[in-house]
């Protein structure tokens, strides 16, 4: 989805978590380092696309990197929960000083909500704010990656899940430098690269949940934290998978308590605001809408069972998804309320 700063455009970020759903520091690691296991039972990737073949194109660049600004880069940082990795790929060839400026906004950002949390924190505590230059890990998770690869969704055979998608992520941890035979040079900007290593070797055994969010889309500070919460519901015994579809989705949903079992799972979001300006660009709207028919891009997250294989799953373009895949498809308004 292009959006534009200057030109009539759609900005759509998740109001309510009315979701429809379809079931069925930088730092090189050695291969010899012994990596510690994932702490939690979900690995959750947020696939972000940031100038992806456009990589001249400055002054679209410059314009994005303010939506990126406002829009994308808060809801991600003001998620509730933030066990996730957020991997940003942009164009390997995208203007040096466009890429620093996106790194900056990125840490710029990570640290003044790092501030604001520590000191709302001690605040609540009655300790004056005395803490509020401490720093949080969410810095640690954001990755910007010079890559034009793509996983899902319509896009190239692959994921975290089975390790394709690792393993092209990875690659651009250390990379020749096509400007000497004896340099290298790295193409993962921003976050501890470690923690990919332990992602790409832990996935086997976890639960893999991914999600899009283009640049200029942001999302509930909720999100996050419902759907890593209704993925433990759904994937709850991975000892006797079986792929649901059609009738049993609407039953798993209105299982109360019951030990869920699905080899992979959809989320759709399905109320989301947008805003845009009218086509003589003279001012802009903000609209409220729900679509029941119809899987917008922001926060289509695909879900992974232990033991599943992506070729497993069925893959659409998020505009193909509810015309395939509508029949097994529930509003969970009351899962999404508590």
């Amino acid at each position: 989805m292009l959006v534009f700063l200057l030109i009539a455009a759609v900005i759509i970020f998740v109001q309510r978590l009315d979701l429809k759903l379809w079931s069925s520091s930088s730092v090189q690691v050695s291969k010899q380092k012994v990596l510690d296991p994932w702490p939690t039972p979900i690995i959750h990737i947020v696939n972000t696309r940031f100038m992806q073949h456009q990589g001249n194109l400055t002054t679209l660049a410059t314009a994005r990197l303010h939506l990126f600004k406002t829009v994308c880069l808060p809801s991600m940082l003001k998620q509730k929960k933030q066990d996730f990795l957020w991997i940003i790929k942009v164009d390997p060839t995208l203007d040096v000083d466009i890429r620093n400026k996106l790194v900056e906004i990125i840490h710029e950002g990570a640290k003044l909500h790092s501030t604001l949390t520590a000191t709302a924190t001690d605040i609540q505590n009655g300790n004056g704010g005395t803490s509020a230059g401490n720093s949080t890990s969410i810095i640690e998770r954001i990755f910007v990656i010079g890559s034009n690869v793509n996983y899902l969704t319509g896009h190239e055979e692959g994921a975290w899940r089975g390790g394709i998608e690792s393993r092209e992520v990875l690659s651009h941890d250390i990379v020749p430098n096509l400007r000497s035979r004896t340099h290298l040079v790295r193409e993962i900007y921003t976050g501890t690269v470690e923690l990919l290593y332990r992602a790409k070797e832990s996935e086997p055994h976890r639960i893999v949940l991914e999600t899009r969010l283009d640049a200029d889309d942001g999302l509930n500070e909720h999100f996050v934290e419902y759907v890593q919460k209704d993925a433990m519901r759904v994937f709850k015994s991975p000892s006797t998978l079986h792929n649901a579809m059609v009738d049993t989705a609407t039953q798993a949903s209105t299982t109360t308590g019951a030990a869920l079992q699905y080899n992979w799972f959809y989320w759709c979001v399905e109320s989301h605001i947008k805003w845009y300006l009218n086509a003589e660009g003279e001012y802009g709207k903000v609209d409220g809408e729900r679509r029941t028919d119809f899987c917008i891009t922001p926060g289509l997250t695909i879900g992974f069972s232990i033991g599943t294989d992506v070729k497993d799953i069925p893959k659409y373009g998020h505009h193909e998804l509810y015309k395939k895949l509508g029949n097994s498809c529930k509003n969970m308004k009351d899962d999404a309320s508590t």
